[in-house]
């Protein structure tokens, strides 16, 4: 599957090249940049959030990172309850397991 990909992507270079359109390769390269600059956030969860937690959540994620583009929600029964938001390298622990984990370190 990779390689199919690999293999389309080289075509749409060849025929950007071949067209002679200077002004249609640049504008591929824009929107190519600005996919590449999206980033997605995950929030890890335990038991059950509602949806109104759920937009609370992300719309409070999408005020403090303003270069997010999806936030996608997990369940991961191991945290115990609570929470945990993943974005780039922050990571944000409101869970009953980085709790434990705090107290145990001290």
């Amino acid at each position: 599957m990779v390689r199919d990909i690999e293999k389309k992507s080289d075509q749409i270079v060849k025929a950007l090249v071949e067209s002679n359109q200077p002004k249609l390769i640049q504008r591929t390269l824009e929107k190519l940049q600005e996919y590449l600059k999206r980033k997605n956030a995950t929030v890890q969860y335990a038991g059950e959030l509602t949806v109104q937690q759920k937009d609370q959540i992300e719309n409070a994620i999408r005020q403090r990172f303003d270069t997010v583009h999806e936030v996608s929600f997990v369940l991961n029964e191991t945290l115990i309850g609570g929470v945990r938001i993943v974005f780039e390298d922050y990571v944000y622990d409101d869970s009953v397991l980085g709790r434990l984990s705090q107290l145990k370190g001290r």
